[in-house]
Parts: C-alpha cells; structure tokens; sequence
C-alpha cells in the first residue's frame, strides 16, 4: 500500500469519527486562521481549501466570501462525501467539494484564478509540505492570500500529544521537514510574509484513555493502526498510558501550539477574466 493509498483509506475510514470528535476540538484553531485570512482583501476569483476534510469551513469561508466561488479538495473520498452533505444542507451554491491530491491546485481551479488559499491542520500530513507550501503559493493570482496552519514538529512540550508521538515517530518523514516553511514560498515571485506565528489553544478529552481511542480512530494515529493490527495498539495503548504524566487526569486538559503561515501575493490580478465574467453574466 502505498502512503497516498494509506492516507486516502485512513482517513475515508476515520471521516465520521474526525467530524465527531475533532472538528469540535479544533474549532479555536479554523475561526483565528479564518480571521487571519479574512483580515486581508481577497480579490473576485476561486477559493481553494486544500484537505478540507469533512468541509466544517465551507460554510464559514461562504459566510465570509459570499461573491467568491469555494472549491473544497480531499485526497479522502469519504471526507468529501461528507463535505458534499455539508454543502447540499446548507445550500451552498457557490461551494464545491471534490476528491483529488491537494498538492497541486492549478490543475484543479480550470481557467479561474485562484485569489485565495485557506487550510487547517492538512499542511502537516502532505508529503513534502515545504514544496507543497510553495506550490500553493504560485498558484495564487496576483493579490491573493494564503493562510494555513498546521501541527508542528513540536505542538507541546510535554503532554499527552508530545507522549505519543514520541512513542510512534514516523517513519517516513526527515526530523527536518519543517525546514523551508516559509522559506521555499517565499522564492516564488511576488509571495510575500504577512504572518507567521503560533496559535496556542487548549484541548480537553475523558481522560487519556480516551484521547489515544479517538487519535487512533479519529485522527492520524488511524493510518497507524491499519498498518500495525490491533495487538500493535493495544500494546502501544499500554505504553501510553505507563508514560503518559497526566495519565490519571479527568478530564484531561493540555494546551497545542498550531503554527499559522500567511502569505500574500503582491499585484493586482489581470481584470481580463473579471471583465469576460462578467460579460457571460450579463
């Protein structure tokens, strides 16, 4: 099974779990990065969210651009089929979601521009996320905006999260695959730092049982349990709970550091497409 494989049945797999237990937890996280990215203009033109998951920011990111098409892109079909419920409940008539790789968006937007960038928590689980970063950022039209943000190499110092990963490094990713966020993006002509900077935010849950239950169900610990077999997690359940400092804890609070990146892209865009819209809608 290949990791694009992995990653498309692990988190098909977990959709229902995630939009259940996590999309709740990370609510603090998607409204600061919304607010970040809605504190910049945002030219007419498309919106991509790349890994939007179950699609919990399409209606917020509708609400913020109502004159602005949305595409919602997941590499997991049943995120997206969730999303798309999203969007038919709500009515979302200028939104879309679509199965498809969030590394490259130009091949995804046809002939519209793509005046704006919003992702949360997908930059991290994308191989190469320096080079997808900057992919991202020269796919933006003259004007636009980018703001993603994502989990770090180090989220916490010590707690429940710091436990885990510590026990289950991943395999398949450099120690250094943060280095070149932000820099690979900013080579990119015009690509200009707006912000880049932590979000801390707390997070509670049952009890540290149950934190490991919904990771290795709900979250990204669900690739690693396909891979590993039941045995293999109820060994490292085991061993999570012996290490863990705050394993006795109900509820179970500790505080995350997200890292949010905004970037801009100087100019203005071609008014071309603009005017031949407008043209066609006339």
């Amino acid at each position: 099974m290949s990791r694009a494989q992995l990653l498309q049945r692990s988190w098909s797999e977990a959709a229902a779990a995630y939009q259940e237990h996590m999309v709740p937890r990370f609510v603090p996280w998607t409204l600061a990065t919304l607010d970040a990215f809605g504190s910049t203009r945002i030219p007419e033109g498309l919106v991509v969210v790349p890994a939007c998951g179950p699609g919990q920011e399409l209606p917020l990111l509708a609400d913020l651009l109502p004159n602005h098409d949305i595409l919602g892109v997941d590499l997991a079909e049943g995120m997206v089929a969730i999303a798309r419920r999203v969007i038919q409940h709500q009515n979302l008539r200028r939104v879309t979601a679509m199965a498809g790789d969030a590394k490259s968006l130009t091949q995804l937007s046809g002939s519209r521009p793509i005046t704006g960038i919003y992702s949360c928590f997908g930059l991290q689980i994308i191989p190469g996320p320096a080079e997808t970063l900057r992919s991202w950022a020269a796919s933006l039209a003259p004007g636009g905006t980018l703001a993603v943000t994502y989990w770090p190499e180090i989220a916490e110092q010590e707690g429940p999260w710091r436990t885990l990963i510590s026990l289950t490094p991943p395999a398949d990713r450099p120690a250094d695959w943060e280095v070149g966020i932000p820099g690979e993006a900013l080579k990119e002509p015009g690509v200009e730092l707006v912000a880049d900077k932590g979000l801390d935010f707390s997070m509670e849950w049952p009890s540290a049982g149950a934190f490991f239950d919904i990771l290795s169900t709900a979250g990204p610990w669900r690739a690693l349990a396909i891979l590993r077999g039941p045995a293999f997690m109820e060994e490292l359940r085991r061993k999570f709970l012996a290490t863990c400092p705050e394993a006795d804890a109900e509820p179970l609070v500790h505080t995350l550091t997200a890292r949010m990146i905004v970037l801009r892209k100087a100019g203005q865009i071609l008014s071309a497409w603009l005017i031949r819209d407008s043209i066609f809608e006339s």
